[in-house]
């Protein structure tokens, strides 16, 4: 329940009606993130939460359920791109965020752009943005990131 700047739709009213941006969030959820979580604790929300997302994605197939399956998808991207942000080893890092990008790849493929032009916009604009970060290992962590 969400009982803050009422009036102003959450990130899941924005998944639910495809105005949603991965690059929405800003630098202040970043400093309370790290304030507040390990790597260790941000691992076991990974894994509770990308299970989640698997079992979802068995449920909301892409041939029936497009929407809840790419808004499922880009969840999951989304979830290595933040863990990431905790991990120190670059190799890491660049592994998670190749993950990240194997996810959402295909669906550029799958997709009908003639309907999904957003969602599309949406997911060549997170695998660019993950593209030209891994090509620059000192700029993988977010902190050094100057946006």
């Amino acid at each position: 329940e969400n009982t803050t700047n009422v009036g102003v739709p959450t990130e899941q009213d924005q998944l639910a009606n495809g105005t949603y941006s991965l690059d929405s969030r800003s630098r202040e959820d970043d400093k309370i993130k790290t304030k507040f979580l390990s790597f260790d604790c941000a691992r076991s929300i990974f894994k509770f939460g990308f299970q989640h997302f698997q079992y979802a994605k068995k449920t909301y197939v892409l041939d029936g359920y497009v929407s809840k399956h790419i808004t499922i998808l880009m969840g999951q991207a989304e979830m290595y791109n933040e863990l990431s942000y905790f991990e120190t080893d670059q190799r890491r890092v660049k592994a998670m965020l190749h993950r990240s990008k194997v996810i959402l790849r295909p669906l550029l493929d799958q997709l009908n752009p003639e309907i999904y032009s957003h969602q599309l916009q949406q997911i060549s604009k997170f695998l660019l943005k993950r593209s030209s970060l891994s090509h620059y290992p000192d700029v993988l962590r977010r902190g050094s990131c100057v946006e």
